[in-house]
């Protein structure tokens, strides 16, 4: 587990206007992972050509994990954000979660 990165938490507010804003707040820091490359690939949506790339994420078990999650990691490269996908629970041990996530870029 070498990898550190903060768990964030998705609290959405309202805007000024009523429409729903992105809020994301730390709900864990300094967690230990595992990032292993998973799957890229390129497709168009919205007349653009997007790329998205996945990772299977490995940690310990922590209560409370959700869907609406996200992960802040920092690298040499920059900050990047993996979001939450399939969350499984090792063996149904509560020992090791693994997850799929997906990194936008």
């Amino acid at each position: 587990m070498r990898h550190r990165v903060e768990i964030q938490d998705n609290q959405p507010v309202r805007s000024a206007g009523g429409a729903p804003v992105d809020n994301w707040v730390t709900w864990a820091a300094s967690i230990n992972v595992k990032i292993e490359p998973g799957r890229s690939r390129e497709f168009f949506a919205a007349k653009q050509t997007q790329a998205e790339i996945t990772h299977e994420v490995t940690m310990r078990w922590l209560p409370g994990l959700k869907s609406r999650m996200r992960l802040k990691y920092i690298s040499a490269d920059g900050t990047r954000y993996l979001y939450f996908g399939s969350i499984v629970n090792v063996d149904e041990a509560r020992q090791w979660v693994k997850m799929i996530c997906r990194e936008a870029v």
